[in-house]
């Protein structure tokens, strides 16, 4: 798993089959944790939002940097 930190969001590039634990969601201490993780050949992309994931695409991206491109947008778009 890779993670990216900017200002206070964080990025979390997982590989097929990883999970996130409590601490890397909840331990954010109420910055922005965002996720990215293939699906089959596309990618998917969450926001958690302090109490549940919420998906910030409708259907699957075609590439980690769509997603990554999703997210970011997200990000500046909130924060």
């Amino acid at each position: 798993m890779r993670s990216l930190k900017i200002c206070s969001a964080v990025i979390y590039f997982m590989a097929r089959g990883e999970t996130l634990n409590k601490k890397q969601v909840f331990g954010q201490q109420g910055n922005p944790v965002y996720a990215i993780w293939p699906v089959g050949k596309k990618w998917g992309v969450a926001y958690h939002d302090g109490k549940r994931w919420v998906s910030l695409a409708y259907l699957p991206t075609r590439s980690e940097a769509d997603a990554y491109h999703c997210a970011i947008g997200h990000y500046s778009k909130h924060f």
